[in-house]
C-alpha cells in the first residue's frame, strides 16, 4: 500500500506507528524550520481525533496544513458511493488507494448501531 501512496507522489502516515511519526515527519518538519513537537500534534490528530485529512488539524499554522498534505496523505479511503435507506441504514463504497474497493453497512436499531 505505501507503494501506492508514492506513485501518487505522497508518503502514507498510516502506514507507521504513531511512535515513529517524529521520525517519519522529522527531515521534512526541519526543512520547513518547523519545531518536532509538530509531529506529536500530526500523530494526535490523526489517531485520538481521527482527522481525515491535514486541513483539519486546526492547531497547526494553515501553510504547515498545505505543505504537508502536498507530501503526505493520512486517508487511504475515498467515499466512492453513499446510499440511505429509509429505516437508517446506510451503505458505504470505499475506494482504496490501490484502486479495489470495500463496502461497509452502518443498521441503526433502537438501543443501539451495528
Amino acid at each position: 500500500m505505501e507503494e501506492e501512496a508514492k506513485i501518487a507522489g505522497l508518503h502514507e502516515l498510516l502506514d507507521h506507528h504513531p511512535d515513529d511519526y517524529e521520525a517519519v515527519l522529522g527531515s521534512t518538519l526541519v526543512e520547513l524550520g518547523q519545531p518536532a513537537y509538530r509531529a506529536r500534534q500530526v500523530s494526535a490528530w490523526v489517531h485520538d481525533r481521527f482527522a481525515a485529512g491535514f486541513h483539519e488539524m486546526t492547531d497547526l499554522p494553515a501553510e504547515l496544513r498545505t505543505l504537508l498534505a502536498e507530501r503526505f496523505s493520512v486517508s487511504p479511503l475515498e467515499m466512492a458511493f453513499q446510499a440511505r435507506s429509509r429505516d437508517g441504514t446506510v451503505k458505504h463504497l470505499w475506494r482504496l488507494r490501490d484502486g479495489e474497493q470495500v463496502e461497509s453497512v452502518l443498521i441503526p436499531t433502537r438501543d443501539r448501531v451495528t
